[in-house]
């Protein structure tokens, strides 16, 4: 997620030490170094919560998600004019008729 403890420290403010208050520089490159050493597979996620001190509340977490993907999404309608309009997007799918008729595992934009 992040590239480097610089990064990590500019967004100390979304994460809380284990008192409760946002981390020091210290903590934070303390933390980022601890999670960065841990070489990521499919079945270690919950080893970053053993290594490391630092925690990002739920609310935090939605708020940088919504930050993340409306850079993306700024980006893509720069980048590809087939998402110039991506604003008024609707897709073709007749609701909710058709959600009713599709199988469990199905996603509303499932070719039939």
């Amino acid at each position: 997620m992040l590239s480097s403890a610089d990064e990590a420290v500019s967004i100390k403010s979304n994460f809380i030490n284990p008192a409760g208050q946002e981390p020091s520089e210290t903590e934070m490159r303390d933390d980022y170094d601890a999670a960065h050493s841990l070489v990521r597979t499919e079945g270690n996620l919950f080893d970053f919560a053993t290594i490391t001190q630092l925690r990002l509340p739920w609310d935090n977490v939605t708020t940088m998600l919504r930050t993340f993907m409306a850079a993306k999404v700024s980006s893509m309608r720069r980048g590809f004019s087939a998402f110039a309009n991506f604003e008024n997007f609707r897709p073709t799918l007749r609701w909710p008729a058709e959600v009713s008729r599709m199988a469990v595992g199905d996603t509303p934009l499932s070719p039939p």
